[in-house]
């Protein structure tokens, strides 16, 4: 947020109506995306989740709670995407939240922050990819299917 965008800004020719700016991640990355996404709604107006997890750390919450944040609960809950969004405003986003068919364990998750983000006001889908587990179907799919929902919004073609 403090390197990337503003050198983007700077140097590149882009458009600067976040509706045009997508942050979107596989796996950690797609747990990633989701947190940018959530916290900075003015730079970012999409969100494509691919596989993430519902928060950073939560394949080892206990651990991270007591080394990242001190024990302290409220501290480890105010960076996670559902909390953000409850006290944030969206007025113009869209998000897209996938996972494999065969990945039970992220599922649920990402089902959870996909409906906090429609009640938050972000036009949100969650989609779950046939076939795939945790691995590249997962990763091609969520591509796929995620910009197969943001092309219209973004004035774009769709792939051929």
């Amino acid at each position: 947020m403090k390197d990337v965008v503003p050198w983007a800004k700077a140097h590149l020719n882009v458009l600067a109506d976040p509706k045009y700016w997508t942050v979107a991640g596989y796996s950690n990355g797609g747990a990633c995306a989701s947190y940018l996404g959530a916290k900075y709604p003015s730079v970012f107006g999409d969100i494509l989740d691919i596989s993430g997890t519902e928060f950073a750390g939560t394949e080892q919450e206990a651990n991270v709670l007591k080394s990242v944040f001190h024990s302290s609960q409220a501290a480890y809950d105010a960076i996670k995407p559902i909390t953000i969004m409850t006290t944030s405003t969206y007025p113009d986003t869209t998000a897209i939240y996938t996972v494999g068919q065969n990945d039970p364990t992220l599922a649920p998750g990402l089902k959870r922050t996909s409906e906090q983000a429609t009640r938050s006001g972000i036009a949100s889908s969650f989609v779950v990819i046939p076939g795939a587990d945790h691995g590249a179907a997962a990763l091609n799919g969520g591509l796929d299917r995620g910009f197969a929902l943001l092309y219209p919004r973004l004035g774009l073609s769709p792939a051929p």
